[in-house]
């Protein structure tokens, strides 16, 4: 989102068409590797604070979530203790879930923390790191994540589907070769997850 304006559309929707039934999923797209969006002034973060609030699920980036609690990029913990605290100051006070991407625990390994209201508990969904890193890796696996809460899986389970989807097309667009800046090449495998 580019404006404070398109932050109160969303929300005039939310009050609108939000219902027991409904599950909102915010993806807080506001920085990466440490730094926010040129775009993202500390207002723009507030209100994407705001927005986050009402969401049912966050899934924010390591960046994203230190913006997200006030916290300096330099402070990110670096075990896993340390991740599930942030996991669960996310939640706010266990009120939402929480996918947290980015997360790697041990070498040759990447994927996210997650909290899981419904469950009240925290976990890891990790799969093996490919040696490139793609533009919109964090749409897809959101994408996927939703996706599969809709069919009624669980956070858990639709943690570890996005994780384990984005680390196939990492894997199969190294294949093909495609230029970094082009993507990953999802489209040719988005039937393996329907089959699963």
């Amino acid at each position: 989102l580019g404006s404070e304006g398109q932050i109160d559309l969303i929300e005039d929707f939310y009050r609108r068409f939000h219902t027991k039934e409904t599950l909102i999923l915010v993806d807080p797209v506001m920085g990466d590797h440490g730094k926010p969006y040129r775009t993202y002034t500390p207002e723009l973060c507030g209100r994407m604070r705001d927005l986050a609030a009402q969401a049912d699920v966050i899934t924010p980036n390591l960046t994203e979530a230190a913006l997200l609690l006030g916290e300096a990029y330099e402070n990110l913990p670096g075990d896993e203790q340390g991740i599930r605290r942030w996991l669960e100051r996310l939640s706010m006070d266990g009120t939402r879930s929480v996918v947290l991407t980015g997360v790697s625990l041990e070498p040759g390994q990447i994927g996210a923390g997650f909290f899981d209201r419904a469950a009240g508990c925290t976990g890891f969904a990790m799969a093996h790191q490919e040696p490139e890193h793609f533009p919109g890796t964090g749409d897809l696996f959101a994408s996927v994540v939703l996706g599969a809460l809709l069919r009624g899986e669980s956070l858990e389970r639709a943690a570890q589907r996005g994780a384990d989807f984005v680390q196939r097309c990492v894997a199969y667009t190294l294949e093909l070769g495609t230029p970094v800046l082009e993507g990953v090449q999802f489209e040719p495998l988005l039937r393996e997850l329907m089959t699963e």
